[in-house]
């Protein structure tokens, strides 16, 4: 997992001495998380919604690719239990249109506030969405992430059960 995160940012830091075009800004919006736990006789599943807030680097490595590392907080919650999560996307952006992208990516998240026990509180998922630039400062995004499952806090498998969690996101995004 350590070399996977280091990997991703060793490619990144590649691409930004490359580029040529960096913006920087800030993104916030809405987001919907699926938690679902499955195998070894459990089928449990809830939602709950709330809102992410955070920092963007955008570096161009063409005029249709770039690479978009991003440092979010998200808070989720439903009936008073709340969750927060920091999530670091990588996200690949390919310009289909001067305004329309599409983007894809790995993503990693660590749970700051989780009541459950023996759940590894790192994971990773695939993100993948769509983005329209408003504006050369202002953009709007949604993106589908899916999440691997989950391993217990020990590194071991959990066994039959799995442990996933999927996030839904739409928000706006300003750069500088």
């Amino acid at each position: 997992m350590k070399k996977l995160l280091l990997f991703t940012a060793l490619i990144s830091f590649c691409f930004t001495v490359n580029a040529q075009e960096s913006k920087f800004g800030v993104t916030a919006g809405y987001q919907s998380s699926s938690f679902k736990v499955s195998g070894a006789g459990l089928d449990i599943s809830t939602d709950a919604s709330g809102y992410f807030v955070g920092f963007f680097a955008q570096f161009s490595v063409s005029e249709t690719f770039s690479i978009q590392p991003e440092l979010l907080y998200s808070s989720v919650s439903d009936d008073g239990e709340s969750i927060g999560d920091i999530i670091i996307p990588v996200m690949l952006k390919f310009h289909l249109t001067d305004k329309f992208n599409f983007m894809a990516g790995p993503q990693f998240d660590y749970i700051t506030e989780d009541d459950a026990e023996g759940i590894k509180k790192f994971g990773m998922g695939l993100g993948f969405g769509l983005g329209y630039d408003i504006s050369d400062n202002i953009s709007l995004g949604a993106r589908y992430s899916i999440g691997f499952d989950r391993l217990d806090d020990e590194g071991e498998d959990v066994g039959d059960a799995s442990f996933k969690i999927n996030i839904f996101q739409i928000g706006l995004s300003y750069s500088f």
